[in-house]
């Protein structure tokens, strides 16, 4: 009859609620972000690439930075040398991580309206707050996914280089990561 119908009443008309129809979208948005292989790639790559310099060049660079501001006649430990070390690597990979992976997953929504898909979403009976809110969630989820991922790498490197964190510390280092 061409009446307008409000967001909310879209909603009630499809049988569902606004949280269930917000699971579904922001599941749908973490499926097509882990199932599109490139892109998935494209976000670890800044990762992978610190990763590689690291072994090949800047392991050693690090360690002789850190061992040339100890005093002469104190003695470093090559367990705490390497363990300072590794923990700058994870420090360093996790601040890349968190910065790629939630932009490559944002370009789900570009991918969207490129494709057309976001004009599909708009017919359907969803408020527009809702799908923006999915975009989001699927983000931040896909980034804690891969992020934790990585601290768990991270830290078993640094169980294999040295390891000198206390409970304490993981602990804040997983609520830095969710932070």
């Amino acid at each position: 009859d061409g009446r307008r119908v409000s967001g909310r009443d879209r909603e009630k008309s499809r049988g569902g609620c606004a949280v269930k129809t917000l699971y579904y979208v922001t599941a749908r948005n973490m499926k097509l972000f882990f199932k599109d292989k490139g892109m998935f790639f494209t976000s670890l790559i800044t990762p992978l690439i610190l990763l590689v310099l690291f072994f090949t060049f800047l392991g050693n660079v690090y360690r002789d930075t850190f061992l040339s501001f100890v005093p002469d006649g104190v003695q470093v430990p090559a367990a705490l040398a390497d363990g300072f070390v590794g923990g700058w690597l994870l420090s360093s990979m996790l601040a890349v991580c968190c910065v790629t992976v939630a932009f490559c997953s944002n370009m789900q929504m570009v991918q969207d309206k490129v494709s057309g898909a976001e004009a599909d979403l708009s017919v359907a009976p969803v408020k527009r707050s809702t799908l923006a809110l999915g975009y989001f969630l699927s983000a931040a989820f896909t980034t804690l996914i891969i992020c934790g991922a990585a601290l768990c790498v991270g830290l078993f490197y640094l169980w294999q280089a040295g390891w000198y964190l206390t409970l304490s510390d993981v602990l804040l280092l997983l609520f830095d990561t969710v932070l």
